[in-house]
């Protein structure tokens, strides 16, 4: 799960058809400075932004993710999608699916010759994200400064920096990028510990309230007829 963390950390809104990035502000990852307190002012936004969300009964977020090295060279772009409700939710990223209505999660590998669903009990370790409980991941856990504001075409964006207070966290920075019009996240980049390389996320579409029936959060074998199923739930 601390894997899957890393990355729907920053999957949960924007605005369709996010402009192409450039070397911003809103698209480079944070400079090597210390957040040492909690910063009023990035509370503030965070706050507009968490209580937007929980507002919603469901929402669902399509996004690309681009991985770059410490020298700026990209690895490689894959798209993917979210969809919220509650304790549930269905994330999909390249061949992996991650399925969770509440209390089972279902991890999905449909690559190649991998056809593989592993089953588990849900329990998240006390501090662990999960996607229903990113809109409060700055409540806990994290320090956290305000920026400014740049403009990209008609929108002003918020740019927010977090950093974990674990020191042995696998995440080393946050940068996030947040609209002030409508209080929804557009970009974010999250560093990791160690290499320092980039995870860069963009919005392409955020659909507030969206169709959420209970079949979006539940594994259908009879979609994957010849999968390899393996149960580690507690009888």
């Amino acid at each position: 799960m601390k894997k899957l963390a890393i990355v729907v950390l920053l999957l949960m809104g924007g605005l369709e058809g996010a402009h192409a990035q450039r070397k911003t502000a809103a698209t480079q990852a944070p400079k090597e400075e210390a957040i040492t307190t909690k910063d009023p002012k990035a509370e503030a936004i965070l706050d507009k932004v968490s209580e937007k969300y929980t507002s919603l009964k469901s929402f669902k977020t399509d996004f690309t993710q681009t991985l770059e090295t410490v020298d700026g060279e990209k690895m490689g772009t894959m798209s993917g999608e979210v969809l919220v409700k509650g304790t549930k939710f269905n994330f999909k990223l390249g061949d992996m699916k991650v399925i969770c209505n509440g209390s089972t999660l279902w991890q999905l590998m449909d690559a190649g010759n991998k056809k593989e669903v592993v089953i588990s009990d849900f329990q998240p370790e006390d501090g662990e994200l999960t996607p229903n409980k990113i809109i409060t991941l700055y409540k806990k856990g994290y320090k956290y400064k305000y920026m400014g504001e740049i403009k990209d075409g008609q929108d002003i964006l918020q740019i927010i920096d977090m950093e974990p207070e674990d020191r042995m966290s696998d995440v080393r920075t946050v940068r996030l990028i947040v609209n002030k019009a409508d209080n929804t996240f557009r970009r974010g980049i999250v560093t990791s510990r160690g290499t320092n390389d980039r995870q860069i996320f963009e919005i392409t579409r955020f659909i507030p309230n969206a169709p959420a029936p209970d079949a979006e959060f539940a594994f259908d074998k009879a979609k994957y007829p010849n999968v390899k199923v393996s149960d580690l739930r507690v009888r």
